[in-house]
């Protein structure tokens, strides 16, 4: 049985080409950046986590995100944005 519509290639789908886009944009930053807080202690002297903890370290100095700050432990008051490191864990 021959189907009598044929869906257009996903490149042709405008709309849903840039949802996949931002869907694997999403990904990446979770699978690169968002569990870099759980590497292990060993683990921090590969080139890879030195590198990508320079990108969150400028990235928190030139932005003072709170969210990060948090994330990372960085605040002056653990308790003052303690449910941003429960939004992390939730996402993980």
């Amino acid at each position: 049985m021959i189907p009598k519509y044929f869906p257009k290639p996903l490149f042709l789908r405008k709309w849903d080409f840039f949802y996949l886009l931002g869907l694997l944009m999403h990904f990446m930053h979770t699978i690169l950046l968002g569990i870099l807080p759980l590497w292990p202690e060993n683990a921090h002297t590969l080139p890879l986590y030195v590198i990508l903890k320079g990108f969150v370290d400028e990235y928190i100095s030139k932005s003072n995100d709170t969210y990060m700050l948090a994330v990372w432990r960085q605040l002056p008051h653990e308790w003052e944005f303690a449910h941003y490191r429960a939004f992390f864990w939730i996402e993980m």
